[in-house]
């Protein structure tokens, strides 16, 4: 038998093992970096948060990820979509938010 669990999309807000410092607020992630275990990435559930990231942009292309964070039911990306900035966040399916900057990216 399996155990049964009816609460739904409660159980993602519910609080996760923490990392060694729970207060740790800086994290450096590099290229090739996929499928962080929840505890090894930032906790932005519910908190206002920043997203610093240093990228070079070529003269042609450039455009995805730069990190995202949950999946198809909730969660955040930010990504570079024909030279702009994109943050776009999914609340569970019910609001979605989208900042695109008005600025393009410059080569370099």
């Amino acid at each position: 038998m399996y155990p049964l669990d009816d609460r739904g999309t409660a159980q993602l807000a519910s609080p996760k093992p923490t990392p060694s410092d729970p207060n740790r607020k800086h994290f450096t992630f590099y290229p090739g970096a996929i499928r962080l275990p929840e505890t090894a990435s930032p906790n932005t559930k519910n908190k206002s948060h920043s997203i610093v990231a240093t990228i070079v942009m070529p003269e042609e292309g450039g455009d995805g990820v730069i990190v995202a964070l949950g999946g198809q039911s909730a969660g955040y990306a930010f990504y570079v979509k024909d030279r702009r900035l994109v943050y776009h966040y999914n609340w569970f399916e019910e609001e979605r938010t989208e900042v695109v900057s008005s600025e393009s990216l410059p080569v370099g």
